[in-house]
């Protein structure tokens, strides 16, 4: 997506917009079309959201703010995620944290230490399906990226070290890849979820400053109006040109010629479709 966006609040067709600017940008800067919607750090997640990224071409979901939940922990790691219309998508949550953490929560600004490459293994629910789990690192939230020492980590940990898991650095792609063809194996076991993904965390967000998200709705409303009219505006220049021909609109004409087509043109200003 173009930004980390709030996927209850907007609408669908905001939604939309980030994934089409989001690729946009993905193609035009590093020539990737991208296969995932990574929401690590957003406060839920609509039921709506399937349907538009099956829609839009988009395979995998990743989060891993689902294991912030204050009351209850969200029961499934890598899942089946069936939206409110039927659509089912693959979803993957993040989980790594450090060996020793006691809490249920996870961390998507993993250092890639020994202890957080144990505690992520430890922390993944369906070993018994899956051998292989996601870290993400460096300093996010704010910037800053990997550093030196966590990529001189990783590739001591790709050797191997006795008693942790083996880490091998790539992007996360051909992890979903390899995790998506399990899951769409015959007799796959991995669960599936129905509905919203509720945050059961950040309550407060769906109802803070009340007209911001009054003036975001209106906005999105706006658009809608503005861009029915922009299309409308395009059909009748494109009316409008046909008649800017030398025959229509020449003085000196010497045949007869098709009435112009600006009579085409309703009193709302939309286009007649001509017989």
């Amino acid at each position: 997506m173009w930004v980390e966006p709030d996927v209850n609040i907007v609408s669908g067709e905001s939604l939309v917009r980030q994934i089409m600017r989001g690729r946009q940008f993905h193609l035009a800067e590093f020539g990737v079309d991208p296969k995932t919607v990574w929401l690590p750090d957003t406060f839920g997640y609509s039921a709506n959201l399937p349907q538009i990224m099956d829609k839009s071409g988009l395979k995998y979901f990743v989060t891993s703010k689902l294991s912030w939940n204050d009351t209850d922990r969200h029961p499934y790691d890598s899942f089946h995620w069936k939206g409110i219309d039927g659509t089912v998508t693959k979803a993957q949550l993040i989980t790594a944290q450090r060996y020793e953490s006691e809490a249920v929560y996870t961390t998507y600004n993993g250092d890639l230490s020994v202890s957080e490459t144990m505690g992520a293994w430890k922390r993944y629910e369906p070993k018994a399906v899956h051998d292989e789990v996601v870290m993400s690192y460096g300093y996010g939230d704010g910037g800053g990226g990997p550093t030196r020492g966590m990529i001189e980590r990783g590739i001591r940990l790709e050797r191997g070290i006795p008693g942790a898991p083996r880490v091998k650095l790539e992007g996360i792609v051909p992890f979903l890849d390899r995790l998506g063809a399990k899951m769409d194996a015959p007799g796959n076991k991995f669960p599936t979820r129905n509905g919203e993904l509720y945050l059961q965390y950040h309550r407060g967000t769906l109802t803070s400053v009340a007209k911001n998200k009054a003036n975001n709705r209106k906005a999105e409303r706006l658009l809608r109006e503005l861009e029915l009219l922009g299309a409308g505006a395009c059909n009748q220049w494109r009316a409008l040109s046909q008649g800017d021909a030398g025959r229509v609109l020449g003085i000196g004409a010497d045949q007869p010629v098709p009435r112009h087509p600006a009579g085409d043109l309703d009193p709302r200003g939309l286009c007649r479709q001509r017989q």
